[in-house]
């Protein structure tokens, strides 16, 4: 073994010659400023192989909102003496995406690597906490064959709902139904000190909305720098049967250094008949969804009822007449009702007649749902049902929904020969 010594402007480079498994290689150590790298170069007959490395295989992407594009790159080089071949391998989630290089690195060579998410995963909105995910990718080097590279962060929201979607079940017959149409929520944000809340859109108009700031002790159980209550409380007039209805906010970030208070005109914070105040500029929004379903005052009977108030008809020919009956009965039998009927899509037809004359009788009804021949190709399936609407004179029974499930499909066609409304 032979060694000899240099030194270079303050570097000290020590080489090495040995003979190792019956293949000769040169090790040189350079030592400047304390630190100490050591290169080995094969010599003559030594196997020339790739070798991969990379500035750093974890970024810490620090804190990021929900909805945000999260996105690196990294960087491998190889210091070998071949071309350094890239292939990717298991990842610990599906949302992530890596884009290799094509073709091998060569010798002294670099690659920029991207790594993130998926434009779904973003839209998805990940959740608020620890965030850390990892890619294996696998390379040609004998010392390195599976560099792992990840991307950690600490996800928070802008803007949060708790809870959301809120579900309820509210029982018509009942004297405490309003108070099974009302419900607290939490608006907050864990990003901004202070931000003005707004109404800005309705499922529908009824909906009454009023909002207040959150006490300090909600806020800390909620994490949140700031944030409001907003009590609802649904129209009663509401039909029977499943629904589903949703509040849309407009949330704009108070400037710094201006105090955490309310607007002196309180009232544009309230929403309610009448009442639906303009979203300021610039605002960011989020949604509260509401579902449920109203029960207690009326069933329909068929075995094609489902969920209470949807009448499953399936897939029919476009040409052929449908026709269905079910029986309607209303629990409250003071007196029968009177309805006018209306219908979407204006093709579906129905008709509302007592079941049988007589005192015993009073309460139940025949509801005839009809589809005629020459209805067109269309689905009317899961949110674009259509609707048998009867609007009476009944005090507590307003509206009357029964739900049509069905799709006319083309002539010797199938589900992809349907024309969607």
């Amino acid at each position: 073994m032979t060694i000899s010594r240099r030194v270079f402007a303050g570097a000290t480079l020590v080489t090495i010659g040995a003979a190792v498994l019956g293949g000769a290689i040169a090790v040189a150590m350079l030592r400047a400023n304390d630190k100490c790298l050591l290169v080995v170069r094969p010599e003559t007959g030594a196997a020339a192989r790739p070798k991969a490395v990379v500035d750093h295989v974890t970024c810490d992407l620090g804190v990021i909102e929900s909805g945000e594009q999260i996105e690196h790159t990294f960087v491998i080089c190889n210091e070998g003496e071949t071309p350094l071949q890239l292939i990717q391998g298991p990842s610990s989630c599906a949302c992530i995406v890596i884009k290799l290089p094509e073709e091998p690195i060569t010798p002294g060579g670099r690659a920029k690597v991207k790594m993130g998410i998926t434009e779904a995963a973003k839209l998805d909105r990940l959740k608020p906490g620890p965030f850390s995910r990892d890619v294996h990718v696998l390379t040609n080097d004998p010392d390195h064959p599976d560099l792992v590279l990840a991307l950690t962060a600490t996800v928070n929201r802008r803007m949060t709902i708790l809870p959301s979607p809120v579900t309820l079940a509210i029982d018509s017959s009942k004297p405490t139904s309003q108070q099974e149409r009302s419900f607290d929520a939490w608006v907050y944000s864990e990003r901004w000190e202070g931000f003005e809340l707004s109404v800005a859109k309705l499922s529908r108009p009824k909906i009454e909305c009023h909002i207040e700031p959150a006490t300090a002790a909600k806020l800390k159980e909620l994490q949140a720098r700031h944030g409001y209550r907003v009590s609802v409380t649904l129209p009663p007039e509401m039909a029977e049967g499943r629904f589903s209805e949703w509040i849309e906010f407009a949330a704009r970030e108070r400037e710094k250094g201006v105090r955490n208070c309310l607007p002196v005109d309180w009232q544009q914070l309230k929403a309610g008949p009448g009442l639906l105040p303009e979203p300021v500029a610039g605002a960011a929004s989020c949604r509260l969804e509401v579902q449920g379903r109203v029960n207690g005052r009326l069933t329909f009977y068929s075995p094609k009822i489902v969920d209470g108030n949807v009448l499953q008809l399936g897939m029919r020919p476009r040409g052929q007449r449908v026709h269905e009956t079910l029986v309607m009965k209303v629990n409250d039998q003071r007196h029968r009702l009177a309805a006018h009927i209306e219908t979407e899509p204006a093709f579906l037809q129905a008709r509302l007649t007592p079941y049988a004359s007589g005192p015993k009788n009073i309460g139940l009804y025949r509801l005839e749902v009809e589809i005629p021949g020459d209805a067109p190709s269309c689905a009317h399936t899961g949110e674009h049902r259509g609707v048998v609407r009867l609007r009476t004179d009944h005090p507590r029974l307003p509206v009357i929904e029964l739900q049509v499930d069905f799709v006319l499909a083309a002539e010797g066609g199938g589900p992809g020969h349907v024309a969607t409304r």
